[in-house]
């Protein structure tokens, strides 16, 4: 009889969960900022993974200061609070979530793309 060991069931339950990666975070974040500039809105945007690990932020050149950490919150507390509004998954297992801040109002910051 063949047993496994502790850190084999370790390992094979992280082969089932995604997590979301850099390259992944940074093409969300830059794709959130250019869709908002492009409608005339400098932002901030963070990708945090499903952890609320930041992964990538970024802040175009015109954004003030605090929508980076606005930003932040609203990603976080997407993965806190279960709503779909800036989460992504693969495969249904959430890997991450974006936030973006400001637009003039919540519902121009919400309507980026990658959050749809």
């Amino acid at each position: 009889m063949v047993q496994s060991s502790p850190s084999a069931d370790a390992d094979d339950f992280s082969s089932l969960v995604t997590p979301a990666g850099l390259e992944l975070a940074r093409d969300i974040a830059m794709a959130s900022v250019e869709t908002c500039r492009r409608d005339g809105y400098n932002v901030s945007a963070v990708v945090p993974d499903r952890a609320g690990n930041v992964q990538a932020a970024l802040r175009d050149t015109l954004a003030a200061r605090h929508t980076q950490e606005i930003a932040e919150r609203r990603a976080r507390m997407s993965i806190m609070s279960g709503t779909h509004s800036g989460e992504f998954r693969a495969a249904g297992s959430l890997i991450g979530a974006v936030g973006v801040s400001g637009a003039p109002g919540g519902e121009k910051d919400a309507a980026v793309p990658p959050l749809r």
